[in-house]
């Protein structure tokens, strides 16, 4: 009979770095798809060793997902600076897929993607027979990084939200050595990367381009994959909906009805709206706002209805982003007479470092635009240049005369003031007026201490698991994503009675940080949740914590716990005609036994700069 036929070997995976539990739920949802739709071989998460993101381990393989370490491939040397560090700093460990020579081929994808191929006769398999050595998708609309994009003629830029391979040990290894040579600074770093390699021919990699309908980010168009990157269409934000109850999910997206729908089927603790429904359950866990998997850490961000740091990105709906310039927000007060209609639009935004004064008179005459006489003085003071454009249409004549004061505040925390006198004389038709209202948000820090008796506690401080599962607890009374928190462990002793009988006990320093129009409140409010949850409660939901993802278990009880807030810092954010919502909050707590500390963590200039790319933030 010969040699038995042996198939292809072929493996969806997707790349999880970090705490982000928008990556673990957008995973969830996107692994049901593909089953759904008939793929029913192996799926990876691709975990780099080391990495935080192994704290999701027992969710991934409790929805079946093959959970494979994998080594950390670092961005090279010239990128490894803002943005571009912190929010991809693992990106490159995408290319490990060419290594795994125990698969045929491997599809790559990013976590946010929902497979919608069915309706139309598509199977995920589909796109393994469709490949070369290498494939994906052309980035017909880079967001970022067009001027290195641009600067040959030559190179068609992939968009890596989904890239499949031949793994071979020679191209891994030449790949890493391109990597370790490369000199040029990339916002996107893993897609502009293999699109400078793809380009240069003594590379000698064949690959092709696939259907566009592989890699999709407008929702209203026929896909076969759902890519929810979109700064409006970030599926995790949007509130859950009730599919059961009538008009229960008004109002969503069809797109976005799908991925409910498959996170449902992933786990149905997230289907379930009421609290009581949820503790009911002993493998849901109620995360303040929605219902999770007992093993899922909550998170402040997820389902909450609105995009993280969006109003802090430069994006305008109708404009698109505008990367070299952070967008500002004006808000202004007139006094003064008038007798004319008069409409217009203003953009201002500021890039460069200078402080200038000046004044300026300008006449112009034009029977069908406008005749503007306008004498005014600016100060500019901080890392400022501004640019303005008024676009008006004028018919008639008239006279207004009026006395405008603006203050202008930029994401970089830039400011500057403007005093001016304008006499115009225009009427102006069809055109529309926008207005940007400015909202003042607050940074909270929480800090504290919390005092635990526990008998190996030289063994407790030093196993990961320990801080894993106390930032996960903290985050769960507090209400905020445990990426949220951090925690630092010391060890003192404790007296156990009168006869001053000293044990060996834990002491948590944590923090939690958000930022809140309502700063005070927000901060009092996550403040009365840790003070007022029992300490038995407390130190239960601790051990169950630290059980889950540890293979010892310790016996803990919790001493006491305080909890101070402190409110500083202010980030202005605009709204209104440019869609733009506020930034992610992040809430400042603390835990304490006897005495109490609290530290003030700004926001720093280079971390608001480096803003810029934010808007794919998961969250």
């Amino acid at each position: 009979m010969g040699v038995p036929f042996d198939p292809p070997k072929n493996l969806f995976a997707f790349l999880i770095y970090s705490s982000r539990v928008s990556e673990l739920i957008n995973a969830l949802a996107m692994q049901e798809s593909l089953r759904e739709n008939g793929w029913f071989r192996e799926i990876a998460a691709l975990l780099p060793e080391g990495d935080a993101a192994w704290a999701f381990k027992r969710p991934l393989e409790d929805a079946g997902i093959l959970v494979v370490p994998v080594p950390q491939i670092a961005l090279p040397p010239s990128m490894q600076v803002g943005f571009t560090l912190s929010h991809w700093g693992l990106v490159m460990t995408k290319f490990v897929i060419f290594n795994m020579t125990g698969y045929s081929q491997i599809c790559i994808l990013d976590a946010d993607m929902i497979f919608d191929g069915l309706r139309f006769g598509v199977r995920p398999q589909t796109i393994f027979s469709e490949c070369a050595e290498f494939c994906a998708v052309l980035d017909l609309q880079p967001l970022w990084g067009q001027e290195a994009y641009r600067s040959e003629s030559t190179i068609m830029m992939i968009n890596g939200g989904i890239m499949v391979a031949r793994p071979s040990k020679r191209r891994f290894q030449h790949l890493m050595q391109a990597l370790k040579e490369e000199t040029r600074v990339f916002i996107l770093p893993e897609q502009l990367f293999i699109s400078f390699y793809l380009a240069q021919p003594e590379n000698n990699i064949q690959s092709k381009f696939l259907d566009l309908r592989w890699n999709v980010l407008d929702s209203t168009l026929d896909v076969f994959l759902n890519h929810y990157m979109d700064v409006y269409s970030k599926a995790h934000l949007l509130p859950l909906c009730d599919i059961d109850a009538e008009g229960g999910c008004d109002g969503l997206s069809r797109s976005s009805l799908i991925w409910q729908k498959f996170l449902y089927r992933a786990s149905t603790c997230f289907s379930i709206r009421r609290w009581e429904s949820c503790v009911e359950d002993e493998g849901c866990s109620w995360c303040g706002h929605y219902c999770a998997g007992r093993f899922v850490p909550c998170s402040a961000q997820v389902f909450s209805g609105s995009a993280p740091l969006r109003g802090l990105l430069g994006y305008d709906a109708n404009y698109g982003y505008n990367t070299a310039q952070y967008t500002t927000t004006t808000t202004t007060t007139s006094t003064g007479s008038t007798t004319s209609s008069s409409s217009r639009t203003t953009r201002t935004s500021s890039t460069a470092t200078s402080t200038s004064s000046s004044t300026s008179s300008t006449t112009s005459t034009s029977t069908s635009t406008s005749t503007t006489t306008s004498t005014g003085t600016s100060t500019t003071s901080g890392t400022s240049t501004s640019t303005t454009t008024v676009r008006s249409t004028t018919t008639s004549t008239s006279t207004t005369t009026s006395t405008e004061t603006s203050t202008t505040t930029t994401t970089s925390t830039i400011s500057s003031s403007t005093t001016a006198t304008t006499t115009t004389t225009s009427t102006s038709l069809g055109t529309t007026s926008e207005t940007q209202q400015a909202q003042l948000w607050r940074q909270v820090t929480l800090s504290g201490e919390l005092n635990m008796v526990v008998p190996n506690a030289s063994a407790f401080v030093n196993d990961p698991a320990a801080k894993q599962g106390i930032a996960k607890s903290l985050a769960n009374i507090s209400g905020v994503d445990v990426s949220e928190v951090s925690v630092t462990f010391s060890l003192g002793t404790r007296r156990l009675s009168v006869r001053q009988l000293q044990s060996q006990s834990v002491i948590v320093d944590y923090t939690i940080k958000v930022y809140s129009p309502s700063a005070t409140s927000y901060g009092d409010e996550i403040k009365g949740k840790i003070k007022a949850v029992p300490l038995a409660e407390l130190g239960a939901q601790i051990l169950k914590n630290v059980a889950a993802v540890s293979g010892t278990t310790y016996t803990i009880t919790v001493a006491g716990i305080t909890a101070e807030a402190m409110v500083d810092g202010e980030v202005v954010t605009s709204s209104g005609s440019m869609k733009a919502l506020p930034p992610t909050p992040e809430v400042g707590g603390s835990i304490r036994v006897a005495g109490s500390s609290s530290s003030l963590l700004g926001l720093p200039l280079a971390w608001l700069g480096g803003l810029v790319a934010c808007a794919l933030l998961a969250e």
